[in-house]
């Protein structure tokens, strides 16, 4: 596998390439010689897919299927952590007569997301007044005073993803955009399943699109290495974990 930037070659070439941001925001285009034209650059076929020479193209083990993964269409959202002291939580704002039957944590629905400046969760992190809120936007001060009351502080306030394309998927009730895709994203060898010949592309984001943290990035992270390891015939999987 080849690393050009722009029409240059790197000038390397990789058995194996980890990608680790999740395609959307990778900026970088796949491309595979054409088994019919060397001189023909097609698109190349992501999800773990083999294409090989050995098989006519109407055979049902060629695949023709050269777009990313469904999840690879999901937008992704920045997110504001902000943190309140001196807080005096408003109960009647999220219709509680008496402030003490509040929950420890408030999450919104995407309906009160949309009417309350993009705020997502509210957690009470101290008996004192503290809180934690995450939001899409940074939450204005007339905002919180209706939540906080008028003597709440900001602390600390951090905008995660902004320009840098968003921090989390925005998963916006789920849909096929939701579903993972595998880790191996492609494998340029004549095998199956990560034990071809050729070179390999694997996915540390593959899941994220299904569920978003730092631990599962961890996960995927862990996973890929396995699967690497594994290919290079460092050691062998068990037969309930080679599917991964």
């Amino acid at each position: 596998m080849e690393l050009f930037s722009g029409e240059v070659s790197l000038g390397r070439k990789y058995d194996v390439v980890v990608l680790a941001v999740p395609l959307q925001h990778s900026n970088i285009k796949f491309f595979m010689r054409s088994h019919f034209d060397t001189a023909v650059l097609a698109p190349m076929p992501l999800g773990g897919m083999v294409d090989t020479d050995t098989v006519d193209a109407t055979d049902v083990k060629r695949h023709s299927a050269s777009l990313p993964p469904s999840s690879a269409s999901r937008k992704y959202t920045q997110v504001v952590t902000t943190v309140i002291s001196n807080g005096d939580i408003n109960g009647t704002y999220f219709n509680f007569t008496n402030a003490g039957d509040l929950p420890r944590s408030i999450y919104y629905s995407e309906r009160a997301r949309e009417l309350d400046d993009g705020i997502t969760t509210i957690t009470q992190l101290t008996p004192d007044g503290v809180f934690k809120m995450f939001s899409c936007e940074k939450v204005p001060r007339e905002r919180r005073e209706h939540i906080f009351g008028p003597f709440h502080e900001v602390v600390y306030e951090k905008v995660w993803g902004g320009d840098h394309g968003g921090a989390t998927p925005d998963f916006g009730g789920g849909g096929e955009a939701s579903a993972s895709t595998d880790f191996l994203l492609f494998d340029g060898g004549l095998g199956t399943k990560g034990h071809g010949d050729g070179p390999a592309l694997y996915y540390v984001n593959s899941i994220e699109a299904a569920v978003s943290a730092v631990e599962i990035v961890a996960i995927g992270a862990k996973s890929v290495a396995k699967l690497v390891a594994q290919r290079a015939g460092l050691f062998e999987s068990s037969t309930e974990h080679s599917e991964l």
